[in-house]
C-alpha cells in the first residue's frame, strides 16, 4: 500500500522538486534515511539440509556476528538450523537423540537464542505419555558443537522442590550462560538461571524488590537483567515496574522507568517489558496505561537515556505517528521484535493506513443502537536507528524478491547484529522466507524534508505557469517574425 501511495503522489511531483532543488529552494539533509541491500537467508523453495524435501514452514530467525540461526520444518522433518557465509547446516533436528533420553526430538520450536555461535532452545521429545503431552521436555545449548542439557521434566527446581514442567519464554545465552522464565505450573514461574554452574532460582512473585535506585552499576558484569511490574492493588490501575539487575545473589534496581518517563509522577500507571543488554548499553520499551495509552522505547547508551520512538513520533516513511494499540488492547505493543547492538535499536512499529468500518448491531424500534465501529488497519514496518538516524526498513505491502509482503513480520529480540538485520516474511502468493538486510555503506544520505516540498508546492506551481506562459509568448512572437 505504501509503494501505491508514494507512486501516486511523488511521480507528478517530481518536476517541480527537481527545479525547486535546482534553484536552491531545498534545503538537503533535513532529513535523513539509510538505505539497505536485501538477500535471501532460505525460503519454502529451499531444500533442507539431509533431506525431506523442501521447508514448508519457517519460525523467527536471530542473528549474532553474522550467524543466522532459525527453526524450521517440512512435510517430515523438522531442526534447527544455522547460515553462515550461505552455507546451511542442521544444528539438531528430529533425527538427534535427546540428552538423558531414550528417543529423538519431536518439536523444536520452543525458543531459540545465539551468542558468539553458542545455541539455546527449547525442545519436546517424541515418547509421549498416556495423559498426553511428553514425558521429554526441557532446555538445552549446543555450545562449541556439544549439544548438552540446562533443564528437563527431571529437574528439580531450586527454591520450590518440585519438577521443571513449563517454560515461560525469555531464552536468552550470553558467555555460555543461560536464563529463561520456567516453573513447575502456569501458576507458579520464576526467572531461572545457571551462571556460574548452578542453576539458580533469580525472581518469582513472592521476591521482594528493591524500591530505591542504585546506582548505574555495570551491566555486562551482571549475571541476569530483568524488569519486574507490580500492582499494589491487584489492578492494571495500579502498576509500578523497574528494571533490576542479579549479580551473585544481590537484586539492584538500576532503572525506574516513572524517572524517565514521567518525570517522577506516580498518578500514571505502566510496565516495561524485557529489557535489551548489549555491554553496558540497555534499550527497553514501556507502555503507559493513563486516560490516553501509549508505548514508548528508550535506550540507556553511555549513561546517556534517549526516546528512540513513542507515538508522538512520526513513521519514517509512512503516514502520521506510531500508532498505539493499547488504546484497543493494553495486553498488545505495537513496539514489538525490540533488539540493541552497538547502541543502535531495531524494532517492529505500525502506522494507520485506513479504516475498516464493522457495522452495529440490529437493535428492535426505539431502542438505543450502537452505530458502527471504525477499526484501523495498521501497516506494519521494520524500523531501526542504523546510520544515524529512525528509518524504516522494510514494511508489510511493499516489494521483496519480487512478491508483495503479505501481513506479519517476523521479528525477535535479536534481529540486529553489527549493521544486518534478519527477519521472516510471509507473501501474498502463499509462499514465505526468512531475508537479511544490510546497511548500504556510506549511508544515510540526505533527502529533502517532504514538508519542505510540500510547502513549496505553490511557489513551484506558479513558477511553471509562468514559464510555460512565457514560453507561449516566445513562441508567438517567433512566428510572427517568421511572417514579416
Amino acid at each position: 500500500m505504501r509503494s501505491l501511495f508514494l507512486t501516486n503522489t511523488i511521480k507528478p511531483l517530481s518536476k517541480m522538486v527537481a527545479i525547486a532543488l535546482s534553484l536552491g529552494w531545498l534545503t538537503a539533509g533535513s532529513v535523513e534515511a539509510a538505505s539497505f541491500t536485501f538477500s535471501k537467508i532460505v525460503d519454502t523453495n529451499t531444500p533442507m539440509p539431509g533431506g525431506g524435501g523442501n521447508f514448508t514452514f519457517l519460525n523467527i530467525p536471530v542473528i549474532d556476528n553474522g550467524i543466522v540461526a532459525f527453526a524450521g520444518q517440512g512435510s517430515n522433518q523438522q531442526g534447527i538450523y544455522t547460515n553462515a557465509g550461505g552455507m546451511l547446516q542442521t544444528v539438531v533436528d528430529t533425527n538427534t537423540p535427546v540428552p538423558f533420553s531414550d528417543v529423538n526430538f519431536l518439536s523444536l520450536g520452543l525458543g531459540l537464542s545465539i551468542d558468539q555461535g553458542n545455541i539455546v532452545f527449547g525442545g519436546l521429545g517424541n515418547k509421549l505419555n498416556p495423559l498426553g503431552g511428553t514425558d521429554v521436555y526441557g532446555i538445552y545449548t549446543v555450545i562449541g558443537g556439544v549439544l548438552e542439557r540446562v533443564i528437563d521434566q527431571s529437574t528439580i527446581l531450586p527454591g520450590d522442590n518440585s519438577n521443571f514442567k513449563v517454560f515461560g519464554g525469555g531464552l536468552s545465552i550470553k558467555d555460555k550462560n543461560v536464563a529463561f522464565y520456567g516453573g513447575s505450573s502456569s501458576e507458579n514461574v520464576a526467572l531461572f538461571t545457571n551462571a556460574g554452574g548452578t542453576l539458580q532460582r533469580v525472581v518469582d512473585s513472592s521476591t521482594p524488590l528493591p524500591e530505591v535506585t542504585s546506582n548505574f552499576d555495570s551491566l555486562s558484569n551482571a549475571d541476569v537483567v530483568f524488569a519486574s511490574s507490580t500492582s499494589l492493588d491487584g489492578t492494571i490501575l495500579n502498576w509500578r515496574s523497574g528494571i533490576y539487575t542479579y549479580t551473585g545473589g544481590v537484586i539492584k534496581k538500576i532503572v525506574d522507568p516513572a524517572t524517565i518517563m514521567l518525570g517522577g509522577r506516580t498518578d500514571l500507571n505502566f510496565s516495561v517489558r524485557e529489557p535489551l543488554v548489549d555491554g553496558d548499553d540497555i534499550a527497553f520499551s514501556v507502555v503507559s496505561y493513563s486516560n490516553q495509552p501509549s508505548t514508548a522505547i528508550y535506550t540507556i547508551v553511555d549513561g546517556k537515556v534517549s526516546l528512540v520512538a513513542d507515538t508522538n513520533t512520526p513513521v519514517p516513511g509512512g503516514i502520521g505517528n506510531f500508532f498505539n494499540l493499547a488504546g484497543l488492547n493494553v495486553g498488545s505493543f505495537n513496539f514489538g521484535g525490540l533488539s540493541l547492538d552497538q547502541g543502535n535499536v531495531a524494532f517492529v512499529g505500525g502506522d494507520v493506513v485506513g479504516f475498516t468500518e464493522i457495522p452495529g448491531p440490529i437493535c428492535p424500534p426505539r431502542q438505543f443502537c450502537p452505530g458502527p465501529i471504525r477499526v484501523p488497519e495498521i501497516r506494519n514496518g521494520i524500523y531501526t536507528t542504523l546510520g544515524g538516524s529512525l528509518t524504516r526498513v522494510i514494511a508489510e505491502g511493499e516489494q521483496l524478491d519480487g512478491k508483495v509482503i503479505a501481513p506479519f513480520l517476523g521479528v525477535s529480540s535479536q534481529i540486529l547484529s553489527g549493521n544486518s538485520l534478519v527477519f521472516s516474511v510471509r507473501f501474498t502468493d502463499g509462499s514465505s522466507g526468512i531475508y537479511q538486510a544490510d546497511l548500504v555503506p556510506d549511508s544515510p544520505k540526505s533527502v529533502p524534508e517532504p514538508a519542505s516540498v510540500l510547502g513549496l508546492l505553490p511557489a513551484v506551481g506558479a513558477l511553471l505557469l509562468r514559464r510555460r506562459k512565457e514560453g507561449k509568448k516566445a513562441v508567438v512572437k517567433s512566428e510572427s517574425d517568421c511572417n514579416f
